[in-house]
């Protein structure tokens, strides 16, 4: 019995679990900072200064909740279009995707409506942090809802996708275009290049962090669904460099402050089915586990109970028996003898 129950402890899955630890970054990267680094935020107003679900915030495991609504599809993301830089006096966009002939789009976390691609840009150092920690770098893919209504120049749903960028020894492919639009060379208004956003997806698109939160930027608009890969990319520190500009644009890929998380709910998406749920959402296991724990309390008193009574029925029996001078039990000869042996000694007379 015992070792049923801890076999169901072993491989159920109670739905209070905390069943993956994506990887995380061991430590801020501290190798590497843009020359005069520095983004104000002393004249921000408005939301910016008295919303409640602003972004970025830090994505704490232990206070995330396990999610299973599998792998977001990128579609049209493998496609190669005309990409632009547009600049302004603290960001830079890369634009043109919405004019592709077919535009990139995403689909998932539980929901079948596409979000097209509007425009991508790089943040130093990672926004987000991880149980307080940052990535080098971090990507933001700002999508909007297909058909969904512009107000003021913002679509009103929106779905960031970030991704977080580690510096390894080695480039990362097929990003040439993209940095020579964003290499501090360009002009102001770039010449449109080919190019494929497909390169800066991870490779594990089914585990990933995701909350409402807001714009990190002006006028830092809230309703937006935020989805956080946990797999980073890796790119070198040159490519890190060109992404991020020169001095003459010091505050471009440049990170906002962790914002307050208040009452807001923190998922974890991860793959599989996760644990098998009654209608009632009580898991299965949680079940079985509860009827074994039962049994056992009933069954230990029972069988205590079952021993004791065996064991008072064999001193009785032992108290009407008649015994040698030695004390020990005997038992007459089957073929009528008068002579009395010992029971241990008659093991193999008996009926021989």
């Amino acid at each position: 019995m015992l070792f049923i129950l801890l076999f169901f402890l072993c491989y159920c899955k109670p739905i209070t679990a905390f069943p993956f630890l994506p990887d995380l970054p061991t430590s801020i990267d501290q190798n590497w900072k843009p020359k005069g680094w520095r983004k104000s935020q002393y004249n921000w107003s408005g939301l910016c200064v008295s919303g409640h679900d602003q972004s970025p915030i830090d994505l704490i495991l232990g206070n995330a909740e396990v999610t299973y609504n599998g792998e977001l599809q990128f579609n049209n993301y493998e496609n190669t279009g005309p990409i632009s830089v547009e600049r302004r006096k603290r960001s830079s966009k890369i634009k043109g995707f919405a004019k592709w002939d077919k535009p990139p789009f995403f689909t998932g976390y539980n929901s079948s409506e596409k979000y097209l691609l509007s425009q991508l840009h790089f943040h130093l150092n990672s926004e987000h942090t991880f149980n307080g920690l940052h990535y080098p770098l971090e990507l933001h893919l700002v999508h909007h809802r297909e058909g969904s209504e512009r107000k003021k120049g913002l679509p009103s749903a929106v779905s960031v996708v970030a991704v977080p960028f580690l510096i390894a020894d080695k480039d990362l492919d097929k990003i040439e275009n993209l940095l020579i639009v964003e290499s501090e060379n360009s002009s102001d208004s770039s010449e449109p290049v080919p190019f494929s956003p497909s390169v800066l997806l991870p490779t594990d698109r089914t585990t990933y962090f995701t909350y409402t939160g807001s714009l990190t930027t002006p006028p830092c608009t809230e309703g937006v669904t935020w989805i956080v890969f946990s797999e980073p990319k890796l790119i070198s520190a040159k490519q890190l460099e060109s992404l991020v500009g020169s001095v003459n644009r010091p505050s471009v890929g440049t990170a906002r402050p962790e914002q307050p998380r208040y009452e807001r709910k923190l998922y974890l998406n991860k793959s599989g089915q996760g644990p098998t749920v009654s209608n009632n959402g009580i898991s299965y296991g949680v079940i079985v586990i509860v009827l074994l724990c039962v049994g056992l309390l009933l069954g230990i008193p029972l069988l205590i109970l079952c021993v004791m009574s065996r064991r008072s029925k064999q001193q009785k029996s032992n108290k009407t028996s008649p015994t040698l001078n030695s004390g020990l039990p005997y038992m007459a000869q089957p073929n009528g003898g008068d002579k009395e042996m010992p029971v241990n000694r008659l093991k193999f007379l008996l009926y021989s």
